[in-house]
């Protein structure tokens, strides 16, 4: 379950994720886990609270992340397969991170209505109370219709930590972002959007899934 707190300071937020690095013995740092502190928590929504209902597909991203790079970290002896099962596993990473951003970001049917559920199809279930909660750190953000006339990509990269378990199948990773991208505003200036941090994914079925993240918003009016 992925817990976070937000806190706000002017124009800039921060989600903060406590990280747990669990050493497997004979087999160096081996698990990532995310820990709940105090408020912006991912928990199971109460009785009679609404569902998030969320698409079962999106449109492939349009978004070209930079691989920057790619670090294993294994339990146990993976044996050989550890570079080709990291590179997979980090280029998946950085596909669903894409997605993730593109429709978060740059999705103008999204953003126009401040609905970003495509975004949330991205993030496991039991998080996405959590991202919800902070619409605004995640995403373009709730007052985008009235804020923004267009939004374009600039650039940004990912850097990929992967857990291997001893058959070097992929568990976690921890990915590092950059991601810049210029909105117009309705009153004819500019922002500059940044997304600096880490996401925490884990591999659900065939795609990647976020179930945590660590992330400060950069915004510069120009």
């Amino acid at each position: 379950m992925a817990r976070a707190t937000h806190r706000k300071t002017g124009r800039s937020s921060f989600v903060v994720g406590v990280v747990l690095l669990v050493v497997v013995a004979g087999g160096g740092v081996a698990f990532f886990l995310l820990r709940n502190d105090t408020a912006g928590n991912a928990q199971e929504p109460p009785p009679g609270s609404p569902t998030i209902t969320v698409p079962t597909s999106v449109a492939a991203p349009t978004i070209n992340f930079r691989l920057k790079q790619v670090t294993p970290t294994t339990i146990g002896n993976p044996g050989s397969q550890t570079d080709a099962s990291s590179q997979k596993a980090a280029n998946d990473v950085e596909n669903a991170l894409a997605q993730f951003y593109e429709q978060a970001f740059l999705t103008k049917d999204n953003w126009d209505q401040a609905d970003y559920a495509a975004a949330w199809a991205s993030v496991v279930p039991e998080s996405r109370a959590a991202a919800q909660r902070d619409v605004n750190l995640l995403t373009l953000g709730k007052d985008a219709p009235s804020t923004y006339s267009s939004v374009a990509f600039g650039n940004g990269d990912v850097s990929v930590q992967v857990l291997l378990d001893q058959n070097a199948q992929p568990k976690s990773a921890i990915a590092s972002v950059h991601f810049n991208a210029e909105a117009k505003q309705t009153d004819g200036g500019t922002t500059a959007v940044r997304s600096v941090g880490r996401y925490f994914l884990r591999p659900e079925g065939d795609k990647w899934m976020i179930y945590g993240y660590q992330i400060r918003r950069k915004d510069k009016q120009n």
